[in-house]
């Protein structure tokens, strides 16, 4: 497991990883637990962290409730889109899923899901 964050120049780092049996919620906790630790972290800390749908099956969100309870936990739109890209193959979903992550506001973001809906809802 690792945990990697962005620069200035949305550069990607490594700040930690770990070597485990496997990934559950046991040993995301240790992972996270020493990672708060180590930036010093406190419990009300009210960061974002952003993974792939896979990760919240193998304990992430769990452990990230329970230590971090005040953060976010979001889901990476580049893995969004490689799933949605399984089903929906045209560049227009692509196009639309990706204008719809980039939108800067609320009132954007529903304007966009709107449309993109209209195009077909079941993508959506």
């Amino acid at each position: 497991m690792c945990a990697v964050g962005l620069d200035s120049n949305n550069g990607i780092y490594l700040l930690a990883y770990g070597i485990v049996e496997s990934e559950n919620t046991e040993s995301w906790k240790w992972f996270l637990d020493n990672i708060g630790d180590d930036l010093d972290l406190g419990r009300n800390s009210n960061f974002t962290f952003i993974s792939d749908r896979q990760k919240v099956k193998l304990g992430l969100h769990t452990a990230v409730e329970q230590l971090f309870p005040n953060a976010e936990h979001r889901y990476c739109i580049r893995h969004i889109h490689d799933n949605m890209r399984k089903r929906w193959r045209k560049p227009e979903y692509r196009d639309h899923l990706w204008k719809c992550a980039l939108a800067t506001t609320i009132p954007e973001f529903e304007h966009l899901m709107k449309e993109f809906s209209q195009y077909d809802k079941e993508a959506c």
